[in-house]
């Protein structure tokens, strides 16, 4: 395993059920529970809560002694995927947002040629008296909105196409 904190890299092995840095061998991690960690020295313990895996940017969010952190964490998988060039082959290509339920919309959030992020709010959606926001499926460019606010959808209505 590989994790990365800005330009520096660390490499993680597992050896007897424990994960240790090679070549520092006097460093130990050890997992207390889902969110904790701590990672043993020679002469200090470091303590590593971990905030969010895998955010909008693939990053792990930590905490590492009350310090706010991302970390790029890698199996050796994911680092061999990458060598190979298929690191996103995986990746789901998706080509439009469709309307998961039948109402109205409120609002667009985004106009022709947007580059948008996963995650990120693109179309208001009011069903059933609730505003619902609607989330880019992925990392993509706004090719068509196909909806004005005041415009009544079905369910499956394509809203938005991206590129």
């Amino acid at each position: 395993m590989k994790v990365s904190v800005g330009k520096q890299s660390i490499e993680l092995q597992k050896l007897n059920e424990q994960w240790i840095v090679p070549g520092f061998e006097d460093l130990k991690l050890e997992k207390v529970s889902d969110s904790l960690l701590r990672v043993y020295s020679k002469t200090k313990i470091y303590t590593i809560d971990i905030l969010q895996t895998k955010n909008q940017d693939g990053n792990t969010e930590l905490l590492l002694d009350g310090n706010k952190l991302e970390a790029k964490v890698s199996s050796n998988l994911d680092e061999l995927l990458q060598k190979m060039g298929l690191d996103n082959a995986l990746e789901v290509k998706v080509k439009e947002l469709t309307s998961p339920m039948p109402g109205l919309v409120i609002k667009s959030l985004v106009n022709v040629g947007e580059t948008v992020v996963k995650g990120q709010p693109l179309i208001v959606l009011e069903a059933m008296k609730m505003e619902n926001v609607l989330k880019a499926p992925t990392d993509a460019t706004v090719e068509k909105v196909n909806v004005t606010a005041g415009q009544a959808v079905e369910k499956g209505a394509v809203l938005i196409q991206f590129n």
